[in-house]
């Protein structure tokens, strides 16, 4: 029997076993599930008893505090009547001429109250008026008109004022509301300083629809000028590539409108409008060779948009060969790549992208195991508006192995594209487009990392050992903490490497991951200071098949830069895993075409640090969608649902889609694999972004 078809019958056994563990996983999770849910309905109803006893006692305690609290009004309101006639009692025992001397002192304690100033000017006035041979008893009539009079007056000013006070009262509140928003007031005339700025907030953006950069089909440069205008060498006719896009509608809402192009160094080319059935527009176009482009116009309804685009490349002969599967994004401020492949033999090519009608000046930096190489390491290039432009990293370089690239744009935002490749003389042994990191983060989570077999005594010094290799960039001065996990089928794997360690910050580090057995993996990187961080994967140990010649280009090349024949650059294939998103209810993947062919295959690799359950549906081209399946994440266990499954639940997947509801920190990848052992990495990633928002900052 060959190798090739005892590698199939390990395979076979190997996914027998799994379905047979899952089928049991399942038994058992669902007789859990039973017991789980008998015992909720029964916490739940001794809840619902505790909650009507509560409301109960709060309901007797409102009643006996209202009960209180009215019997308090009522001996308060008893208190002041016989307050009232104690003093009316007391008024009536007195002279015409004292009631109307104690009415007028009231009128005129309320009058000091409001105008002090204006007290010995009435008295003044009082004395004035009365005629000196008038009795007393005479004027005590019109003493007590006149007594009423200014106390009826008194209390008309008084309310008047009290209502001018409470007005203002009224006006500063609205005012210091004001100023705690946007404006500051200082009323009382002091050196108060202002309020701090309030920090910013995000507002809920309007949907103004999207466009997804794709790369363009690898091959290596025959000729790049200043500008980054770029010319392909001829491909070798082994060499295909397939663009897939996808939009998807929620039930009953209209499709948005969409379209795809190409985007060139001279402008757009060869638009072409979309049109779907069913609320799915599913479209592949083989062939791409330079640039696609999916544009999606913002839905009537304001609904989120649901889209995604893929570039898959494959070649079996010639100097770019291997399996590579691209994808498509919107144009961004900044990205981050990790191991463009320098050297003989080697070409990487960063393509940049502007969709927009303004230019974009970018800068690209590049860092390696010092930090920031400086101006030897960095370009500075124009991209005009509906155009691309490329960039050589060889010219870069220096010499340097490991590198980590930084894109940076002003102006326009841009799409940037890394393709890299490698060959031994005229045979190529690998071609990738390198990921780009999601951003900085302190928890990386890589799933369905294929890994050679390095187990073995001495596999650190063997120069024929293929090990991943873990990479890291802290930004910055700071000396970091990493925390490394490992995680296969069956749990944790044991490393040689220590599982905590230090890194510099500014640099770029790299750690061969050396233990495990070969098999495909999870890892798991934390860091104590926000990081990027990558692995990049050599396979399962495939060997490319060299012939005599190439071999020895190889062995010249390698003596050229002062260094033996590194057996591990003789890998069939390569790959890069990036930290994937936790699963949500928008999170879904398009599956390569090639590995629904019988040269290929898509399994789909789940990972749980904690453990979880996710449910997903497989959408046909035709725009049906499967039943939902579940699966179960064990926690730290790697988990594949092979692409035998898949295909038994829907034969002609397109797309793979998470089903909601989805547990908390369940992550996946898509790992593609040819017979030959070429492979690529992809992530199952958020296909709509529904929590876009501004900044908003008030000051």
């Amino acid at each position: 029997m060959s190798a090739k078809k005892v590698k199939k019958v390990i395979r076979q056994q190997r996914r027998d076993r799994r379905r047979a563990e899952r089928e049991q996983a399942r038994r058992a999770k669902a007789a859990q599930q039973a017991q789980r849910a008998a015992e909720k309905k029964a916490a739940a109803q001794q809840a619902a008893e505790a909650k009507a006893s509560a409301k109960q006692a709060s309901a007797n305690q409102a009643e006996t505090k209202k009960a209180e609290t009215k019997k308090a009004e009522t001996e308060k309101a008893q208190t002041k009547t016989a307050e009232a006639q104690t003093a009316e009692a007391r008024d009536a025992g007195r002279p015409a001429g004292a009631q109307a001397q104690f009415g007028g002192a009231a009128a005129s304690s309320a009058a000091v109250s409001e105008a002090p100033a204006q007290e010995p000017l009435a008295a003044e006035r009082t004395a004035e008026d009365t005629p000196a041979d008038e009795s007393p008893a005479s004027a005590e009539p019109e003493a007590a008109a006149s007594a009423a009079a200014a106390e009826k007056k008194s209390r008309r000013t008084g309310s008047r004022r009290s209502a001018v006070r409470v007005g203002a009262v009224v006006v500063t509140a609205a005012l210091v509301g004001v100023g705690a928003g946007s404006a500051v007031t200082d009323f009382s005339g002091s050196d108060r300083a202002p309020l701090a700025p309030v920090a910013g907030s995000g507002v809920a953006s309007p949907q103004t629809g999207q466009t997804y950069l794709c790369p363009p089909m690898p091959g290596q440069a025959d000729s790049l000028t200043t500008d980054g205008i770029l010319d392909y060498a001829s491909r070798d006719g082994s060499a295909s590539s397939l663009f897939q896009s996808l939009v998807l509608a929620e039930d009953g809402a209209e499709l948005p409108e969409a379209h795809i192009a190409q985007i060139t160094s001279d402008g757009q080319l060869n638009r072409q409008s979309l049109s779907g059935g069913q609320g799915v527009i599913h479209h592949a176009e083989p062939g791409q060779q330079q640039a696609p482009v999916l544009g999606v116009s913002a839905g009537q309804s304001g609904d989120p948009l649901t889209a995604a685009g893929l570039f898959e490349y494959h070649a079996d002969q010639g100097p770019v060969t291997g399996l590579a599967v691209g994808e498509c994004g919107p144009a961004q401020q900044n990205h981050w790549f990790f191991g463009p492949e320098t050297g003989p033999g080697a070409t990487s090519l960063l393509t940049l992208s502007n969709p927009y009608d303004r230019a974009s000046t970018v800068e690209v930096t590049t860092y390696d195991a010092d930090g920031e190489r400086g101006a030897r390491g960095a370009r500075s290039i124009v991209v005009p508006p509906q155009t691309v432009r490329t960039v050589n990293m060889a010219a870069l370089s220096g010499g340097s192995v490991n590198m980590g690239v930084e894109v940076s744009a002003t102006g326009a935002p841009v799409g940037a594209q890394m393709q890299s490749s490698r060959a031994a003389g005229l045979t190529g042994t690998g071609a990738e487009f390198l990921p780009s990191a999601q951003g900085l983060q302190d928890e990386h989570v890589i799933p369905g990392v294929p890994m050679a077999d390095t187990s073995s005594e001495g596999a650190a010094d063997d120069p024929t050992s293929m090990p991943a290799e873990l990479w890291l960039h802290v930004p910055g001065d700071e000396t970091t903490t990493v925390e490394l996990q490992v995680f296969g089928e069956d749990g944790q794997v044991a490393l040689e490497s220590p599982a905590v360690f230090t890194v510099e910050g500014g640099q770029v580090d790299v750690l061969e991951l050396l233990g495990p057995q070969a098999d495909v993996y999870d890892v798991v990187v934390r860091t104590d200071n926000p990081s990027a961080a990558a692995v990049a994967s050599r396979g399962m140990g495939e060997l490319a098949e060299l012939g005599a010649e190439d071999e020895a280009a190889a062995e010249d090349a390698a003596q050229q830069e002062g260094e033996e024949l590194d057996e591990g650059t003789l890998a069939l294939d390569f790959s890069w895993g990036v930290a994937a998103e936790p699963l949500t209810e928008t999170s879904g993947a398009i599956l390569p075409e090639i590995g629904r062919t019988e040269d290929a295959e898509t399994d789909l690799q789940l990972s749980s640090p904690e453990g979880g359950t996710v449910s997903y549906r497989l959408l046909a081209a035709d725009g049906e969608f499967s039943e939902p399946q579940q699966t179960e994440v064990p926690a730290g266990r790697s988990v594949t649902v092979p692409a035998e499954e898949l295909a038994e639940v829907t034969e002609d997947a397109v797309a793979v889609v998470v089903d909601p509801p989805a547990d908390e920190g369940v992550y996946a990848s898509l790992l593609t694999t040819d017979d030959q052992g070429r492979f690529s990495l992809s992530r199952v990633s958020p296909l709509q972004d529904d929590e876009a928002t501004v900044p908003v900052r008030l000051r």
